[in-house]
This record gives structure tokens, C-alpha cells and sequence, in this order.
């Protein structure tokens, strides 16, 4: 239950920094960059951010899979947010 709430909380920290939130966008505005990879898309940071989670509490072998499961979650949750 555990794993599933860390993946539930990484997917949506994710989409809330790349999408929802105005931080990144004034970044990148202040700064003058196009692209600030893997910030930018909610698959990438969603990916790097669960894998990095799950790293840290020592779960190597499940971290790959845990981190596919929370990038699949973050296109989802991305689309809902657009319509």
C-alpha cells in the first residue's frame, strides 16, 4: 500500500510541476529556454522522480517498473486536467 501511494505522489508532483504550476513557465520565460528537459514533460519527470524515490528507499529491482507505472499514470492524469 505504501508503493502505491509513493507512485500515486510522485505522478502528481510530477504533472503539478511541468503543467499546473506557473514556477516552471516563469523559468523558462526569465531565463529565455525553450526546453528545460525532464522538468518540462510530465512523462520524463514522473519517470526520473519515482525512479530516483525508489532508489533512495533501496528498492532496485522494482524501480524501474514502479517508475513506468507512475509515467503511464502521468499521461492520464495530464490529458484529464486538459479536457
Amino acid at each position: 500500500m505504501q508503493n502505491i501511494l509513493t507512485i500515486i505522489s510522485c505522478t502528481c508532483l510530477s504533472v503539478l510541476i511541468a503543467e499546473a504550476s506557473g514556477a516552471l513557465q516563469w523559468i523558462k520565460y526569465r531565463f529565455n529556454i525553450r526546453h528545460l528537459k525532464p522538468l518540462d514533460c510530465p512523462l520524463c519527470l514522473a519517470w526520473w522522480l519515482t525512479l530516483i524515490v525508489f532508489m533512495i528507499e533501496k528498492q532496485y529491482l522494482d524501480a524501474p517498473l514502479f517508475a513506468a507505472t507512475s509515467s503511464i499514470l502521468a499521461i492520464f492524469i495530464s490529458k484529464s486536467l486538459r479536457s
